[in-house]
């Protein structure tokens, strides 16, 4: 009993790792270039943009890989008996790896724009409040500025997540939702607008941890492979 469920909870995790190596690849390849251009193209009051477009940038350029390995983890840990790559291309063709694509979008668009654009705002105002560049921030403060970052992000976009897992596991055939707004609007008239906040709470912890994680590793990866003038 104790042994199935340790293999039902990190069931598919390997799938899920293998995933985030090129998807993280994707994203900053379409990140760091499009971030640098906007930034010498736009003016320095709309940096902001700049940063949620670059965002916005990565996330669609992953999702190439990222919607996929959702897919195949999310089959394996449901005990799927179609959860490999070369099944389900057999079963659904390559539409089938994109299963769930809109919903994605909902989620993660508007997640890494804002968690990105939160994040070099506040490494930028936090450099020049102490008389640094941004490039001299140093790995730690990086760790505290992404876990802010994360944090705040995690909670505004709560809403965008729980609207996401309700069109998503949705089987009512009486009166189906018919989309984001629909299924936002009978959340709030049938349970009251605290219910799009549901789950808020471990998602800030859970979301803060890793985004501290993340942005800190991130720090010290720029100072190894993208050069200062590039």
């Amino acid at each position: 009993g104790n042994a199935n469920l340790f293999k039902g909870v990190f069931n598919g995790l390997s799938k899920n790792i293998a995933g985030c190596v090129p998807a993280t690849a994707l994203f900053f390849l379409a990140y760091e270039p499009t971030k640098r251009y906007l930034e010498r193209t736009l003016p320095p009051e709309q940096n902001y943009a700049a940063m949620f477009a670059a965002g916005a940038t990565g996330c669609l350029a992953s999702s190439i890989v990222r919607v996929p390995t959702e897919v195949i983890k999310t089959r394996a840990q449901t005990g799927n008996k179609v959860q490999s790559l070369g099944g389900i291309l057999r079963a659904s063709g390559i539409t089938g790896l994109f299963v769930g694509y809109g919903s994605f979008l909902i989620r993660d668009l508007p997640f890494d724009a804002i968690e990105f654009s939160l994040y070099e705002e506040a490494k930028i105002s936090y450099a020049k409040w102490r008389g640094r560049t941004p490039s001299e921030v140093s790995r730690a403060e990086a760790t505290i500025l992404g876990a802010t970052a994360g944090g705040i992000t995690g909670f505004v976009t709560t809403p965008l997540d729980v609207i996401k897992t309700r069109l998503m596991t949705d089987t009512c055939t009486i009166s189906p939702l018919k989309g984001v707004v629909d299924c936002g609007t009978r959340i709030v008239r049938e349970e009251g607008a605290k219910a799009l906040f549901r789950g808020a709470s471990p998602r800030v912890l859970w979301i803060s941890l890793g985004g501290g994680a993340f942005f800190g590793v991130l720090e010290s990866a720029r100072k190894i492979f993208v050069p200062e003038n590039w």
